[in-house]
């Protein structure tokens, strides 16, 4: 996290679990961050930072009859957004190891394509 503080980057994307108050010391007062970890981390109502917690999609009903119990009601985990996606797309294809920024948006077009979505009514402004 020290490496990054010191971009001060406007927007974080964690994909692992935080802590809160490591993430609270690092993040620029304003910066957004959006958590793809499961378990989320949940921010202090002091927290300088908004935050989206990226890991919980919501979805279209009419799509899916999903049951799945998910700690933020209406949605489901991105991890298991991204298993639907790969098989109905079935491209053999992964998106485990490194990152390859330049595929995401395609990645993040099929999620949308399939009703998937993050929740509008997660993103938090806080202090």
């Amino acid at each position: 996290y020290h490496d990054a503080a010191a971009l001060r980057p406007d927007v974080w994307l964690l994909g692992k679990l935080a802590f809160e108050s490591t993430i609270h010391r690092a993040v620029r007062d304003d910066a957004l961050v959006v958590d793809y970890a499961v378990p989320h981390l949940v921010p202090r109502p002091s927290a300088r930072y908004a935050y989206v917690n990226g890991a919980a999609l919501v979805y279209d009903a009419k799509d899916t009859d999903l049951t799945f119990c998910h700690d933020v009601q209406g949605t489901v985990p991105a991890c298991l957004a991204a298993a639907i996606v790969h098989a109905r797309d079935d491209l053999g294809a992964h998106e485990t190891g490194p990152i390859d920024v330049d595929a995401l948006d395609g990645w993040w077009a099929r999620a949308e394509r399939h009703g998937f979505r993050l929740n509008p009514g997660a993103a938090v402004r806080c202090a």
